[in-house]
């Protein structure tokens, strides 16, 4: 049976795993061979290729964190370094792809009448040729000796694992795996929470100050730096409870695969306030460079102003999928 491209494996025709070391072996594996097949696709240039290369190499750089209970530090370091190289490799792609194609779907939608001068011209001669370099980029370092010798390491890595090897294994790799799983997503969850409340006291001042309503988030102030680099970091965390509940569906099921899948709501509730900020950000100063040159500024106007309103949406929309995801009930087989 085929699994989903970015969601965990069906693991109904084999065995649960016993103990904390089969836990993440099993999720170490999966991810390390997603990542394996990704390669000659993001070659390729294949459609989600480059997003599905990103985020195999995310939950296996989050799974080496998250399960520090369970595996040796001094053997698993190097390699969350050199995923990080590789994400951020793929990163600078992905970005770029996501913007082309969210500028492409806005003009899309907009009247003719409303776009005015070589908008669209400018924006995909900006946002393509920054994806097809950053794709080629991409494509040169499969072939390096840093990314053989990436993912030989990880293959390595969870061929050890699945034979309990110590390393990369540590002594509580032989504690029953209900217990891992449950320790390892309560204490993300910890972790998760501290970023939320921290992005919610900023969202507090912000909606205290805002002049045009003194208790709701205003479009203007919700592309707020401060606010967008803390919803940021709170997704980040939030995502990394999400893999390890994720991780924890072989021995726990449907429990971890339902609050796997609230957290994924609020992963994308954050993710589109970040790319919206980002993209606001772009088309303002696109736009400028676009006066500067001679052309009407109007359509980029109306272009920052979507997605500040949909920055404003989704910080609207964060505060209810967070309310469900943190709900008691969802997280009651981790709290032991």
């Amino acid at each position: 049976m085929s699994r989903p491209a970015n969601g965990p494996a069906d693991d109904s025709a084999a065995a649960p795993p016993t103990t904390g070391g089969d836990l993440v072996a099993r999720y170490l594996r999966e991810h390390v061979d997603a990542l394996t097949d990704a390669g000659p696709r993001v070659r390729d240039d294949e459609p989600d290729a480059v997003h599905a290369a990103r985020v195999a190499s995310r939950r296996l750089r989050s799974t080496l964190r998250t399960f520090r209970p369970v595996l040796d530090r001094a053997a698993v370091e190097p390699l969350r370094a050199e995923l990080r190289w590789w994400g951020g490799v793929l990163g600078t792609a992905r970005d770029l792809e996501v913007q082309r194609d969210r500028a492409r779907a806005l003009l899309d939608d907009l009247p003719a009448e409303l776009v005015v001068g070589p908008v669209r011209a400018r924006l995909d001669d900006r946002l393509d040729r920054g994806y097809r370099a950053a794709q080629r980029e991409a494509a040169a370092q499969l072939g390096t000796e840093r990314y053989r010798r990436l993912l030989a390491d990880l293959d390595a890595l969870a061929t050890l694992a699945a034979r309990a090897a110590r390393p990369p294994l540590r002594r509580r790799a032989d504690d029953p795996a209900d217990d891992v799983a449950a320790r390892v997503v309560r204490h993300a969850f910890r972790r998760a929470r501290r970023r939320v409340d921290r992005a919610a006291g900023v969202l507090d001042v912000l909606a205290v100050l805002d002049p045009a309503d003194g208790h709701a988030i205003h479009s203007s102030s919700a592309t707020a730096p401060r606010l967008a680099a803390a919803l940021h970091e709170a997704r980040k965390k939030v995502k990394a409870v999400r893999y390890a509940a994720e991780a924890s569906v072989p021995t726990v099921g449907d429990h971890a695969a339902t609050l796997a899948a609230a957290l994924a709501d609020v992963q994308d509730v954050l993710g589109a306030h970040h790319d919206a900020c980002e993209l606001a950000a772009l088309f303002r100063t696109t736009g400028m460079q676009a006066h500067l040159s001679g052309e009407n500024g109007f359509t980029y106007g109306l272009l920052v102003e979507r997605e500040r309103e949909r920055a404003r949406a989704a910080v609207a929309a964060a505060q209810d999928v967070w309310a469900t995801a943190s709900r008691p009930r969802l997280w009651r087989w981790a709290r032991r």
